[in-house]
């Protein structure tokens, strides 16, 4: 995979990864407002202080105004440098921003706690993050925000890459943000987002191997396995209960009894097969061509999908929906 092409505007800072040798220029402002680690390194050579800070130990420095080589891997170095090249983003909940929340104070972090960068680093222009970074990419670069230090503000830029992969890689994206979760629970809500595209295949078709390879904790696997477990109750539920002419509503005179025994009958095959993920109002209108012969028949069934659809609607599919998930 090609390094990431990063550009800086203004740079005053050079960074070499090793050992291909892919140099970065950056931003010494923008690099210590949105990494501890360099923001301790450039106070330690600008101070001329002890060199005991955990953070520049972290880091081999040749020279610091020469420049700085890191052993990195380039197509990860470099989205790290564009991420703390770009303002930050600042949100209540990861992938839920709400408009009308009070904005953090414009002097600091979400944390409230570090300075952002002076005035004069807004003026610096730089490559921006592509509109989607890649699942491969997502893992080791959220290890490098945790080894850098990063603001937890960019950090949320991440975790938005993070959701947005996850349609097209849930399992992935579901054990990435349960793995993740451990040290950051601000991204737990996106291994519940994430738990919607696991509804299928049931839980039973993976492997031992799979399990182990996918699942990072008990937790992970277990929280799925209750909002299958609990999608499949309701979803049995609603099932039983719905009836083709609910207290004689809309009854057909000639033909209810045996337009009855054609729902029941459907119903009770639809039944042993019910799964978490299983599309039940789509199911049951197969039998809607039973009826076909009989207007008021068919009718009843159009209402008693749509009744089945909009109670399927409201049954949970994210686990922290699930009583006892979170």
């Amino acid at each position: 995979m090609n390094a990431f092409q990063f550009s800086c505007s203004s740079p005053d800072f050079t960074i070499r990864t090793a050992p291909d040798g892919t140099v970065f220029r950056a931003n010494r402002a923008k690099l210590a407002a949105g990494s501890g680690v360099f923001r301790d390194m450039f106070g330690m050579c600008d101070d001329d202080v002890d060199s005991n800070l955990t953070h520049a130990k972290a880091i081999p420095i040749t020279d610091v105004n020469q420049g700085l080589e890191v052993q990195e891997r380039p197509e990860i170095f470099g989205l790290l440098l564009a991420l703390i090249h770009e303002s930050p983003t600042i949100i209540g909940e990861i992938g839920y921003p709400d408009s009308d929340e009070e904005e953090s104070s414009p002097e600091h972090d979400v944390n409230g706690t570090l300075p952002v960068p002076p005035p004069s680093t807004s003026l610096v222009e730089s490559t921006p993050l592509p509109e989607l970074i890649p699942y491969p990419l997502l893992s080791p670069l959220f290890d490098l925000l945790d080894k850098y230090d990063v603001t937890a503000s960019y950090v949320n830029t991440i975790a938005d890459h993070l959701k947005r992969n996850a349609p097209q890689h849930p399992l992935q994206i579901y054990s990435l943000a349960h793995r993740l979760s451990l040290t950051n629970t601000n991204l737990l809500p996106i291994a519940s987002y994430a738990s919607q595209f696991l509804l299928s295949p049931p839980l039973e078709s993976y492997t031992l191997d799979e399990i182990d390879e996918n699942f990072p904790s008990l937790r992970a696997y277990h929280r799925l396995t209750l909002l299958h477990a609990h999608r499949k109750e309701k979803l049995r539920e609603v099932l039983i209960t719905e009836q083709l002419f609910p207290h004689d509503y809309g009854l057909c005179v000639k033909h209810s009894e045996a337009s009855r025994t054609i729902w029941a009958a459907h119903k009770r095959s639809m039944e042993a097969r019910i799964t978490a993920g299983i599309d039940l109002p789509a199911e049951m209108a197969i039998v809607k061509g039973s009826f076909t012969s009989c207007p008021t028949c068919e009718l009843a069934c159009d209402r008693a999908i749509a009744m089945m659809q909009y109670k399927v609607n409201k049954i949970a599919y994210t686990f922290d929906r699930v009583p006892g998930a979170m």
